[in-house]
């Protein structure tokens, strides 16, 4: 059993240096800890040990507007620098504790040069730190039901190091209001990222094929492993395209991704990396109920960006619906309820390359409260 708790606080500040420059500086913090308990009955149970971590952030960011630069550049420039600072610990009952700090600074530049056309680029630096499940994760990960049995067990790695990461992003936008009614509106957007990993997270499935690696008949002679651990250096990549629509009581966005990356030491594929996904999420406005129904569909191509034919993966379709509902009345404002079903039809997939699937459908629900003055 995993308890996690949290808490966010941030502040705005808005400033006006002269008729064309403008300030609005943002600043705060976050701190999250997260307790598992491997308990099962009355003792512990195999692959899940204690553990608890705490994670520690501080941000700020300046966000400085520029109308009319230097009184001959038509249009606004949005500069937007800013810097953050983590702290993570993490301990467990099988390993020593894991200590890491990070100061990650970020930079963004975007022109409009007309209300309805943006591009940008932006650059950041990242930090992430390992899961439990990336560090402490043991027993079986998958079975292959071949005479007495194959087993693929997890391998834990508790010397996992956070990883960092480098990403530079660029593109553009198109935004045009009252298309078809009043109050609508249309947008488009296109980028293309490089990023940059060190000691990125990635995990290695070893398994056998049996037949043709190991004799399955033979006990353990065909059993695998599943490993997550630090590529030194790492390069991904890809593109992002968005469209969508919506007005007063519709919404309906439609959405295209692509990533490839690689072991820069080796050349061989990252293991983590997905197809490419076609997203489309339709919803209903509700604002006399102050509620919003929707239906979202997750759709990936077939996986071929592999060192080897066997790691090839099936494409697949997934379906969720979700219900949100905020109440604007004066004692309930700040609050928020999401409910929602993920793979309300239980499919079958597998997202990344671990011989595994992802869980089938999960019935979810959130309630939320902030706090603005």
């Amino acid at each position: 059993m995993s308890i996690p708790m949290g808490s966010e606080l941030d502040n705005r500040s808005r400033l006006s240096l002269s008729e064309d420059i403008g300030v609005t500086f943002t600043y705060g913090g976050e701190y999250y800890e997260d307790e598992q308990d491997g308990a099962r009955g009355s003792g512990d149970r195999d692959g899940v040990p204690d553990a608890e971590d705490r994670f520690i952030g501080v941000f700020s960011q300046a966000e400085i507007t520029v109308s009319e630069a230097f009184g001959i550049i038509p249009g606004d420039f949005l500069i937007i620098p800013g810097l953050r600072f983590d702290s993570y610990e993490v301990s467990s009952s099988i390993a020593d504790s894991n200590e890491e700090t990070a100061l990650s600074p970020r930079l963004g530049v975007s022109y409009l040069p007309t209300e309805w056309l943006l591009v940008f680029a932006n650059y950041a630096e990242a930090f992430r730190a390992p899961t439990f499940d990336e560090l402490f994760t043991t027993g079986t990960h998958f079975q292959i039901p071949i005479g007495p049995g194959v087993v693929n067990r997890f391998v834990p790695n508790s010397d996992l190091s956070p990883q960092t990461t480098q990403t530079f992003e660029f593109g553009g936008g198109l935004t045009f209001n009252e298309v078809m009614e009043p109050g609508d509106l249309l947008q488009f957007k296109a980028s293309h990222f490089l990023i940059w990993g060190e000691d990125f997270i990635d995990q290695d499935v070893d398994q056998p094929t049996p037949f043709v690696d190991c004799n399955p008949f033979i006990p353990g002679n065909c059993d695998g492993t599943t490993t997550t651990f630090n590529v030194p250096e790492a390069k991904l990549w890809g593109s992002e395209i968005e469209a969508s629509y919506e007005n007063d009581r519709f919404l309906v966005s439609l959405g295209f991704s692509r990533i490839d990356g690689e072991n820069e030491e080796t050349g061989e594929k990252i293991g983590t990396l997905t197809p490419d996904q076609v997203t489309v999420n339709t919803a209903v406005k509700l604002p006399e109920i102050n509620s919003l129904v929707g239906w979202r569909v997750l759709a990936a191509d077939k996986f071929d960006e592999v060192d080897t034919e066997a790691e090839e993966r099936d494409g697949y379709a997934v379906h969720d619906v979700y219900f949100s509902w905020q109440p604007t009345d004066d004692l309930l404002q700040g609050i928020r309820v999401d409910l929602g079903v993920d793979n309300i039809f239980d499919k079958s997939y597998a997202r990344v390359n671990t011989n595994a699937n992802e869980p089938g459908r999960n019935f979810k629900g959130l309630v939320s409260y902030s706090l603005k003055w």
